[in-house]
């Protein structure tokens, strides 16, 4: 629609007074066709279990080697 914007400054002892006015259209929005899609964040379940897998087998190997020391004793 159109609007108008009016500005009355009374003055004060130093300045003068002043007014203006003036006036504006807006157009209304234009109908928006696309369509946002959010993206599922990555599944790294596997990730996970990998890194865990790796953990246990580093785990493993090291006990191994403790034992294999201390019997060599």
């Amino acid at each position: 629609g159109t609007y108008s914007v009016f500005a009355n400054f009374k003055g004060t002892n130093s300045y003068w007074s002043s007014r203006a006015e003036t006036a504006f259209a807006v157009n209304p929005a234009p109908q928006s066709t696309q369509t946002t899609t959010l993206q599922a964040a990555p599944d790294n379940t596997n990730l996970l279990y990998g890194i865990l897998v790796g953990v246990v087998v580093a785990i493993i190997i090291g006990l191994i080697a403790v034992f294999l020391s201390m019997r060599k004793k």
